[in-house]
């Protein structure tokens, strides 16, 4: 009994010590509490965060009641404020954690998403997660609009399920993040939910049967003309995909929409085709879902893959023979205009 009210009378007076001294780095005061600035120290986890300030190391608890929309990841090192208040516990408790950190707005697609489960992984910042999966690592990014009410504030290790969104800037966008689930990945495709299969591209892939590495095996999956290929003009050996797919009733798997894994460094351009050259040649090695490498007679040539560029139903692999209608770009780049099997 005595040691227990010597650890609340110890709690009380470091308060009344952060909370009054001049030399502790307090920006503001308000109804809900006093607004402390410090760093994220290691150790820190998702109920409990570890804070050095000017006047020492501060134990705050985080609730329910935690507003964490301005700061959803707490990653050690990390300078924040704090908003805290004394509980009835008599721990700290924090009401509102800012990182200060202006986001660049996106528009994000919230129509078409994806669910994925994996562990928060190093190289992870305030705005950028390094997810890994089963089958790989991605990198989301976290907006101001993302849910995380499901899940509380973010730490490295901890395992989430992320469902999310393509966005204007090309990167994947963090639409709702809960605690990890054992429901398999789905997409929505055309109204109606399907698995969403992460895995790799297999070296026996074609334009019309996909051979997508997984880590529960290799699976064998038809590319028709329905599938949806704008997310993913070319199928690479070893490029990461997800596969959106179903059961025909020719008992076979089928695509009904590819997207690629990888991130999209381009920015949009204006390209003009209002006077477009037509080329024929071979997909060449180095060709990505976002820029075809092309073997000619004159040479080889880099051609920008862009959302305008009509596939004619097919996906590139390399070796393919193709004719390629194109203009050249804002960017200096020449965009295929349409792509098609020769």
């Amino acid at each position: 009994m005595m040691k227990k009210s010597t650890g609340i009378l110890i709690v009380a007076c470091i308060t009344v010590m952060l909370l009054f001294s001049p030399s502790a780095s307090l920006i503001s005061n308000a109804e809900t509490g006093t607004t402390i600035s410090g760093t994220v120290i290691s150790g820190t986890t998702d109920d409990t965060l570890y804070l050095s300030t000017a006047s020492g190391k501060m134990e705050i608890k985080l609730d329910s009641n935690t507003d964490t929309s301005s700061c959803k990841l707490l990653l050690p090192n990390d300078n924040i404020d704090v908003t805290v208040y004394r509980g009835s516990d008599a721990y700290m408790h924090a009401s509102k954690i800012s990182n200060g950190e202006d986001e660049t707005a996106a528009t994000v697609d919230t129509v078409h998403t994806a669910t994925v489960n994996g562990t928060i992984a190093s190289g992870t910042s305030s705005r950028l997660i390094y997810f890994s999966t089963s089958a790989g690592t991605m990198q989301i990014k976290l907006d101001s609009t993302t849910d995380t009410s499901g899940c509380g504030v973010l730490t490295i290790g901890k395992e989430v399920s992320i469902t999310f969104g393509r966005g204007s800037d090309a990167y994947m966008h963090a639409i709702k993040i809960d605690k990890k689930t054992g429901t398999a990945t789905t997409v929505v495709v055309n109204g109606q939910t399907m698995p969403n299969v992460y895995g790799t591209v297999g070296s026996n892939t074609s334009s019309t049967y996909l051979y997508l590495r997984t880590s529960s095996g290799t699976m064998e999956i038809k590319v028709d003309s329905n599938t949806d290929i704008s997310g993913c003009k070319a199928l690479i050996s070893s490029q990461p995909i997800y596969v959106a797919c179903y059961r025909g009733t020719d008992a076979y798997m089928h695509a009904a929409k590819i997207t690629s894994a990888l991130d999209n460094s381009f920015k949009s351009a204006t390209v003009n085709s209002s006077s477009p050259i037509t080329l024929t040649g071979v997909v060449a090695s180095g060709t990505t879902p976002y820029i075809m490498y092309l073997s000619t007679n004159s040479g080889t040539m880099q051609i920008r893959l862009d959302d305008n560029t009509n596939m004619n139903g097919r996906p590139l692999t390399l070796g393919k023979s193709v004719q390629v209608s194109l203009g050249y770009g804002s960017d200096y780049y020449h965009h295929a205009i349409s792509i098609s099997e020769r």
